[in-house]
Formats: C-alpha cells, structure tokens, sequence
C-alpha cells in the first residue's frame, strides 16, 4: 500500500510516527521532572488535567478549523509553535518551577488539538477510498509503535544523560516533524472559508443534529482518558514507592503499554 500510493502516505506515515515519539517523550519526561521536583502524586494529577483540558475545550474547534484551512499549513504551524512551546523546557527556570511545566503541559496540548484533525482529515486525499481502512491500520501501528518507542527514549535519556538530552531530542523530532509538514502533497479537496460559513454555527448544528448519537463515543472516549491518566499517575508512584527505582524507569512501563 506504501508503495502503491507513494511518497504521500509514506510522508503522512513517517509524519505520525515521529509525532507520536515526540508526544510520548514529552508526556514522560513531564511526569518525571514533575515527581523530581515535587514528589507529589496530585500534582502529576494536576500535570494529566492540564494535558486533557485542551481536548476539551478546543477538540470540536479545531476540527472546524482544520475542514476550513489549508492543511498543511495547520499541520506546519502546530509542529513549529509545540518545537518552541518544549524549547522553553531548556530553561532551568522553566524545569524548576511547578506552574510554568504546567503551562508548557497545556500548551503543547493545545497545538496538538489542530495536529490531529488536520492529519487525519489529509489522509482521504492521499488513498482511495476502499483502500483508506488499511492506510488507516499503517497510520494507527506507526502511531503504537512511536508510543512505545517514545516511552522507552524518554525513560532513558531521562534516568542517563539528563532532562536536557531529552528536551533536546524532542525538539529535533518536532523540528523533522514540521520539514515532513512542508514535504506533505497539498489536499486537492475544496473547502470552506471560514467567513462563508461560520464555524460556530457549524458546530451547533453538528450537536443538534448528531448529539444524542455522539453522546455513547464520547463519554466511551472520556473514560479511557481518564483510565489512561489514573495509570500514569499510579505507575509512577509505584516505580518510586513500591519498587524504589528512579522516575524515570517509568518509561520502561509505558513502553511495555505501548
């Protein structure tokens, strides 16, 4: 299929994959620099609800958005304002201090809201439409295997060289991330200006029209991201309590997860 569609999907591919690195590293390391410096279960808590509330609020938006922009622009844009979001990570002041993590935690979300949409609403143009379940199956593994890859990196780069190492590194696969972004094929699909049709009007008469029936899927994803959150609080309270190893083996659980 990779060959067959060439170097369209194989970008969109290697794009989710080294995304999906990229996050992992960086929900790992904030969790292990958090617990560093606070030693504290709630705040990591605090550091999970910073990274879901995004979601939340701007997850219907930036979908809207994304049907009515250039996608490789929001693809491009997402990647370049998270590489300096997770740069100000270089900063001792910024590692040192619970709220400004915080803050990088919630913003880094946030551009990871119009990411998603926008590089799942590209893949359509890039298959046919009988052969889009199979990109999708490659897209997802690319997508598992970065998260176990991730996971594991951040584990080690944290507990062996240090928090900047990691910092570091994430930055150069966002900085790839966003060459593969301007290396993507542009959606040949028309869509929408944003000034014909409004984008909240949409919205509502999305919720009116498929709210009961979007009612079961989202309360089902809710739930997972909860369960998702509870066991990355819980695991590395008991790498640290139960089993006395340094945070960052953390990323050894997360990579089996993965």
């Amino acid at each position: 299929l990779l060959h067959k569609h060439g170097a369209g999907l194989l970008l969109l591919t290697g794009l989710q994959w080294v995304i999906s690195v990229a996050d992992w590293m960086l929900i790992v390391l904030l969790q292990i620099v958090v617990f560093d410096l606070t030693q504290s279960a709630f705040n990591i808590m605090l550091l999970v609800i910073c990274e879901l509330i995004p979601m939340l609020l701007f997850g219907a938006w930036a979908g809207a958005v994304a049907d009515r922009t250039d996608l490789k622009r929001v693809l491009v844009w997402a990647c370049v304002a998270r590489l300096f979001i997770i740069l100000a990570l270089l900063l001792p002041a910024m590692r040192g201090q619970l709220i400004p993590i915080l803050a990088i935690a919630a913003l880094a979300a946030t551009c990871n809201r119009f990411f998603v949409p926008g590089a799942s609403a590209l893949l359509p143009s890039l298959v046919s439409a009988d052969r889009l379940p199979a990109a999708n199956a490659i897209i997802m593994a690319a997508r598992m295997s970065g998260m176990a890859i991730g996971t594991l990196l951040a584990g080690v780069l944290a507990s062996h060289y240090g928090h900047v190492l990691a910092v570091v590194v994430i930055g150069v696969l966002l900085l790839i991330a966003s060459v593969l972004c301007v290396l993507l094929p542009s959606s040949h699909v028309k869509r929408e200006q944003a000034d014909e049709v409004g984008i909240w009007r949409d919205l509502r008469t999305a919720v009116s029209r498929y709210g009961a029936s979007l009612i079961l899927p989202m309360t089902a994803s809710m739930l997972v991201m909860l369960a998702l959150g509870s066991f990355e609080i819980l695991a590395l309270v008991y790498v640290v309590q139960v089993l006395e190893r340094p945070p960052a083996d953390v990323g050894l659980l997360f990579g089996a997860y993965g």
